[in-house]
């Protein structure tokens, strides 16, 4: 809770995130702060009493793993799960009704709700991840979805202007403009022609593959680059958000997804099969939004969103993870939120995360993060470690460019030793001994012996500055 007389901060509830890792907040008509959390389902705090109220799927809730909410004005509680529809509670914590089951993508894990809006008239609408929206209105037995000429997929705002227009706004496709009642619609997207047709996604990650550059996108699956063809869409993994792609001794490529789960596509067939999160199976995936993806011998480790870190057996087809590790001398769950993998030469794992690095050697898991002390890491939210051909270690994140001591556990931050951007996403060393750095001003190139830097913009031809984790 912040005062704003006293310009002070302090927690109600409780001050390690990894115990409550909240999503969302609202406060009701009696004064109650309501949070969804990550796993732990509801939380009930009265701010006058202190008293504290869990609600989850002991308590009549669907899911643990609440991603939005609404108090309507009714004084109901609307709440979406990332796996199993909607609840809607009264302010006692009683479940009401459940809305789950009615979604038009049949095909892989139940969407995920990601917003809630209720307009002037009453209408509550609601946003979904892989689906389209829905809205539903008093009377109604189940929410309805949005059929349009042109599909809105992804959707995680929505709200209505002055004039009755409905807006929503995708983290794939864009912004859309609806008016129910003159039957209006309309994608303020720009589009930019490709071979195929369509719009330009967005770009995630960039792979190469049979000879072949692949591009992970955030709402076309994987594009394939062919210098004398250019950029044209392929037939591999559909509409997914991908995160990270990777290819193993075998051949197959493997793809982690936002909310799609963990694909491969077999080397020999061209087939592909989706691996996705049985919560009541232990020896299945750990988390369908899958963040990273690297390939070690008879192993792939996967990173997971909030799940901490699993692997696949290639050899047995089985995954472990936190619930059935017996394998590995430490919590798979500790490095709970993974942004990145990443394999060395030496064959240790570097574990990117929002609360710095994890380094696995095969005998322990070391954890090294952001201190006041000048040889720290220069910021815990990580979005990139590599390796140089002399064998050094690079990580690019929020807080810039650090290069790792070997045998030390510290680290030398460049941001101190020369003018740099602040907020790196992505990193590539060069042949010649510079550093390819993307960032949020442009692409930096960067020699760390000379300090010598080079920033490539809009002036050199780039059509964007701005750039997303493992952009390169």
């Amino acid at each position: 809770m912040y005062k704003a007389q006293t310009w002070a901060a302090e927690w109600e509830v409780s001050s390690n995130a990894k115990d409550d890792m909240m999503y969302c907040v609202g406060l009701d008509g009696q004064g109650n702060v309501w949070a969804g959390t990550f796993d732990k389902g509801l939380v009930r705090y009265n701010p006058r009493t202190k008293d504290i109220k869990r609600f989850n799927t002991g308590s009549g809730l669907s899911s643990n793993k609440i991603r939005c909410m609404l108090l309507d004005r009714e004084g109901r509680i609307w709440v979406g799960s990332v796996d199993r529809g909607i609840n809607i509670l009264d302010t006692n914590g009683t479940v009401l009704k459940t809305y789950d089951g009615f979604f038009s993508n049949t095909t892989g894990p139940e969407p995920s709700i990601t917003c809630f809006y209720q307009d002037g008239k009453g209408t509550v609408w609601i946003g979904t991840r892989r689906d389209v929206p829905y809205y539903i209105r008093e009377g109604m037995k189940a929410p309805f979805p949005i059929v349009t000429r042109e599909p809105m997929l992804s959707i995680n705002a929505i709200r209505e202007d002055s004039f009755g227009n409905q807006w929503f706004a995708s983290d794939t496709h864009g912004l859309y403009c609806t008016n129910s009642n003159k039957n209006v619609f309309r994608n303020y997207s720009s589009e930019t022609n490709l071979k195929g047709g369509g719009r330009f996604p967005t770009i995630t990650v960039i792979g190469e593959y049979k000879n072949h550059l692949l591009m992970g996108t955030g709402s076309a699956g994987i594009m394939q680059f062919n210098p004398p063809q250019g950029l044209e869409h392929t037939t591999l993994l559909g509409s997914v958000a991908v995160n990270d792609i990777t290819a193993d001794k075998a051949g197959n490529l493997w793809a982690g997804t936002w909310s799609g789960g963990l694909k491969r596509v077999d080397a020999k067939t061209g087939q592909v099969r989706s691996f996705f999160c049985n919560p009541a199976d232990d020896n299945s995936l750990i988390n369908n939004d899958v963040t990273s993806v690297v390939a070690d011998d008879s192993l792939l480790w996967i990173g997971a969103q909030g799940d901490g870190l699993a692997a696949y057996d290639l050899k047995y087809g089985r995954f472990i993870n936190y619930k059935n590790n017996q394998h590995f001398p430490f919590d798979l769950r500790e490095p709970a939120w993974i942004t990145c993998l990443f394999k060395d030469a030496q064959h240790r794992l570097w574990i990117g995360t929002y609360s710095g690095i994890y380094l696995f050697d095969g005998k322990q898991l070391i954890h090294m993060e952001h201190t006041p002390v000048s040889h720290s890491l220069s910021n815990n939210t990580v979005n990139m470690i590599t390796q140089d051909s002399k064998g050094h270690i690079w990580v690019v994140g929020e807080g810039g460019l650090d290069q790792y001591v070997e045998g030390t556990g510290s680290f030398v931050r460049f941001n101190e030793r020369a003018v740099l951007p602040t907020v790196m996403k992505a990193l590539i060393p060069g042949k010649d001994g510079r550093l390819w750095i993307s960032t949020n001003q442009g692409i930096l190139a960067f020699d760390p012996q000379t300090l010598e830097t080079k920033i490539y913009d809009s002036n050199d031809g780039l059509t964007q500055t701005a750039f997303m984790a493992k952009s390169v």
